[in-house]
């Protein structure tokens, strides 16, 4: 039980950067260094909070942090090439202050409201990689490779 003056445990965030991309965080918790928060409603709108700030969200939303990178993935472009690798590294986001909405803060509302491991994040570039690939609506430079 918590007393009235006592603080909430704050999330374990030690995979973000690595392991995890985003991870979900209880209303209030902090966003910790070197990370971005996000709150997002019912309706996908988001409003970013920075790192050291608590993450307050109104009753209908969700908060959530992520890191921006780098990081680096294997993907196959060829499933029935798997000795074919395309190594890429990214960092997930660089805040365009042009815009009201990042993409990337969408994404997470959209499609990752509980947070996306990178290894999920991995598995759906690979998906789209092959799609277009396959579909001829992207080619790889003959100089690519793992």
């Amino acid at each position: 039980m918590m007393g009235l003056f006592s603080r909430r445990p704050e999330p374990d965030t030690s995979a973000l950067g690595s392991a995890a991309l985003a991870q979900t965080l209880a209303g209030g918790a902090l966003v910790p260094s070197g990370c971005v928060g996000v709150v997002f409603d019912q309706g996908g709108r988001t409003r970013r909070v920075p790192a050291g700030s608590r993450a307050d969200g109104g009753e209908h939303e969700r908060a959530l942090c992520f890191h921006p990178g780098p990081y680096s993935a294997d993907l196959m472009p060829f499933a029935a090439a798997p000795e074919l690798g395309l190594r890429l590294i990214f960092g997930v986001d660089s805040a365009d202050p042009r815009l009201a909405q990042q993409r990337f803060d969408l994404f997470l509302a959209s499609e990752a409201p509980a947070g996306m491991a990178l290894t999920d994040l991995c598995a759906l570039l690979e998906a789209a990689l092959q799609r277009e690939l396959a579909q001829g609506n992207l080619a790889l430079p003959p100089c690519t490779s793992h």
